[in-house]
């Protein structure tokens, strides 16, 4: 159970729907580590987790139809099927789901601009955003939380540098399901019970 602010909520994931985005402030290297759980059925135009200079150049991250590091690119992907695949980042390959993609023989790079999420940031300039969910994200010691906060924004909460990352688009993300405390109860046919995983909103009630 990842650990929140008081007040915060910890939720399943947080959806965009192809406006909204995010924008770290996480300038990669050839270096740089990132795991990320992901889902969408977005095919084209679709950065998730990545930025670039320009196409093959310092690059660094994924679109939902194709991987980047550096000067190196693959298109032999596909996490647009609807599914939830993982996407790994270490020692300078990429792999999806357990998959060998890429393996990045080029010199060492900076990147040029931070790491969008929900979107491509190529040289500065947000674009190809993506509707996405995003379960999990750990870039380098950074883990982003998919969270409500203590004002109700839906947003990730950066659990190493303690503080959220809210919208940078337009619209609003959408929450998914609560994960609900192991030490919470429920109220099922007028008799409290302990709950564990993940519970959802039926009628305004949790």
């Amino acid at each position: 159970m990842a650990i929140l602010p008081s007040g915060y909520t910890q939720l399943e994931y947080i959806e965009s729907t192809g406006t909204q985005y995010i924008l770290t402030n996480i300038i990669p290297t050839n270096l740089t580590r990132l795991e990320a759980k992901v889902s969408t059925t977005q095919s084209s135009s679709c950065g998730m987790v990545v930025c670039d200079e320009t196409w093959q150049s310092k690059g660094y991250g994924f679109w939902g139809n194709a991987v980047a590091l550096g000067n190196q690119t693959s298109q032999d992907v596909n996490l647009y099927d609807g599914n939830i695949h993982t996407v790994l980042i270490d020692s300078q390959k990429i792999y999806i789901d357990g998959n060998l993609i890429l393996t990045y023989s080029g010199s060492s790079f900076s990147g040029v601009c931070p790491i969008s999420i929900f979107a491509l940031n190529r040289n500065g300039s947000i674009r190809e955003k993506t509707s996405m969910k995003l379960f999990e994200l750990n870039i380098d010691e950074n883990t982003f939380i998919p969270c409500i906060s203590n004002n109700e924004e839906i947003c990730l909460y950066n659990s190493f540098t303690k503080t959220k990352l809210l919208n940078n688009g337009t619209g609003s993300f959408i929450a998914g399901p609560k994960v609900v405390q192991p030490n919470m109860y429920v109220k099922i046919n007028n008799v409290w019970q302990p709950v564990t995983g993940i519970y959802t909103k039926t009628n305004n009630s949790w």
